[in-house]
């Protein structure tokens, strides 16, 4: 652009968070070179408004914001889950006879978690979780191991560091390796990706599984409940991880829920 005196643009929609895009579209305020333009969908002639406004009513509404109107949100604070509502989505959730049984890991070192749900018509009901704190894989496992019914009927997902981390104790065999061993399970019950699914991906699938009603948390999985009410995210919209003060050691148990919805459920949540 130097040596012949060039033009470039630089197109984009505003992300979340503090991006070099961002820096850039400020430029036209600071150099006389520099020009800057912002427009929404609806300018666009080849998309149809009544597309846009069905994205307006099925969307979180900083989501449309920021990716319809091209404005430039903020999210600080704000609930990870914003679709959460435990008067709606907090109900009792059963076992049943008829339907696999899904259990989803997160491989925190302490608590280690864990939930177990069931496709039950066409919502996903989570029925219990298992939280232990100063624990190992193999304590989880076998204590899942004694309470959950219909083992062979079971399908194992979770973080897909699982795969390559190694368990803490008895050697050098990885997390999914040792949920293998103690389950008593074969491969084929395994359904865990390569890599996870992004944040904000996620955050969108768990905030839709909610505003259609398609997810329901049994009362006794108190600590996913507590999760799904404060956990917040970020202005970049990923899931807030702190270590100290009122927040601390959240969003273990949405991550297990994360994994649950779009490893294993994410075909059927097909809104």
């Amino acid at each position: 652009l130097t040596d012949y005196k060039g033009d470039a643009w630089f197109l984009s929609t505003p992300k979340f968070g503090k991006t070099f895009f961002k820096e850039l579209a400020l430029y036209k305020d600071k150099f006389p070179n520099w020009q800057g333009w912002t427009f929404t969908t609806f300018d666009n002639p080849h998309i149809d408004p009544e597309e846009i406004e069905d994205a307006r009513r099925t969307m979180d509404n900083l989501y449309f914001r920021c990716e319809f109107l091209a404005e430039d949100v903020d999210l600080t604070g704000r609930p990870f889950a914003y679709a959460f509502d435990p008067i709606k989505h907090v109900r009792e959730c059963h076992y049943t006879d008829a339907e696999e049984l899904h259990i989803s890991f997160d491989f925190n070192v302490d608590p280690i978690t864990c939930i177990s749900a069931q496709l039950q018509g066409n919502n996903v009901n989570v029925i219990e979780e298992f939280v232990l704190r100063n624990s190992d894989i193999y304590e989880l496992c076998e204590h899942i191991y004694m309470k959950l019914p219909k083992l062979n009927r079971l399908i194992v997902t979770g973080d897909a560091t699982g795969r390559n981390r190694q368990a803490i104790s008895r050697g050098g065999v990885t997390y999914y390796h040792a949920i293998k061993e103690i389950l008593r399970i074969s491969e084929h019950q395994f359904n865990v990706p390569s890599v996870n699914f992004s944040n904000l991906n996620s955050r969108e699938l768990i905030g839709r599984a909610f505003h259609f009603n398609r997810c329901f948390i049994n009362p006794n999985c108190t600590y996913l409940i507590n999760d799904l009410t404060y956990c917040e995210v970020g202005n970049d919209g990923k899931l807030k991880k702190e270590s100290t003060g009122k927040n601390a050691n959240l969003s273990h148990l949405m991550d297990c829920l994360k994994y649950m919805l779009i490893n294993n459920f994410y075909k059927e949540l097909d809104f």
